[in-house]
């Protein structure tokens, strides 16, 4: 029960990040130019999957027109089959692409949101990272982000081999890595390295996963994510805090 609770606690501090953000206008200006370079993501990634759905079709129904009559269906079908297949694609881009994204870059496109908040909100006084520990700080994350990659990789042909189980054991895995990293895009702010932050993702198994579940569930929705991320940084802020607490305790 206690494993429950925690993870029911982590997804908690996600659900309240949101709720701050939008109760806090002050934060909103920090936030409105990375939110705008999501929406024009996505959007970038809705044009090319509709021309790529137009042209696949058109591809379909020029092999198709000698066929007889009776036959014409096939190219109905195929352009169907051809639409779910880029729907399914480029939302596994989505959230691959811009989920990889901001867990590489994240704490960079939002560090004046995460600042503000840190120091009205958190006991620890942030501290100001020399180049060295920024550019080491980036090599690490990059190092997690390919990483997430590969294991996002293997979760999709899971998908495919356990049709039913695939997917959920897949977004526990993803959604674990996910929380990690935005934990990480705290830590980063208070001179802590991946390695440190993801040590203390482990000890606080549960409360990561949970948070976490909820960031990758948002990935998939594409507008819930343009609403929730600076939030879902919020909280992460707090989750971060809150362990830190724990820890001393």
């Amino acid at each position: 029960m206690h494993k429950i609770r925690e993870f029911i606690r982590g997804a908690g501090f996600a659900v309240e990040g949101i709720k701050i953000f939008y109760q806090t206008p002050q934060l909103w200006k920090y936030a409105a130019l990375p939110v705008l370079l999501i929406l024009l993501a996505y959007c970038a990634l809705a044009a090319a999957g509709y021309f790529l759905v137009q042209y696949l079709s058109a591809f379909f129904a020029e092999k198709c027109a000698d066929l007889p009559g009776f036959l014409q269906w096939l190219a109905t079908a195929a352009s169907g089959l051809a639409a779910v297949g880029v729907i399914w694609v480029f939302s596994v881009l989505a959230v691959v692409s811009l989920g990889s994204l901001y867990e590489l870059f994240g704490g960079l496109f939002f560090d004046a949101l995460i600042r503000r908040f840190s120091s009205k909100h958190c006991p620890e006084r942030l501290r100001d990272n020399d180049w060295k520990f920024n550019c080491k700080a980036l090599a690490d994350s990059i190092i997690y982000s390919a990483n997430t990659l590969l294991v996002i990789a293997g979760c999709l042909i899971l998908n495919l081999l356990l049709p039913v189980i695939g997917p959920v054991i897949g977004a526990f895995i993803i959604g674990y890595r996910f929380g990690t990293a935005y934990l990480g895009m705290c830590g980063f702010h208070y001179h802590k390295t991946m390695r440190q932050t993801r040590a203390l993702a482990r000890m606080n198994f549960m409360l990561a996963l949970g948070y976490g579940l909820v960031v990758y569930i948002l990935f998939l929705l594409p507008m819930a994510v343009v609403l929730t991320l600076p939030g879902l940084l919020l909280g992460g802020v707090k989750l971060y805090n809150d362990m830190l607490e724990d820890q001393m305790a």
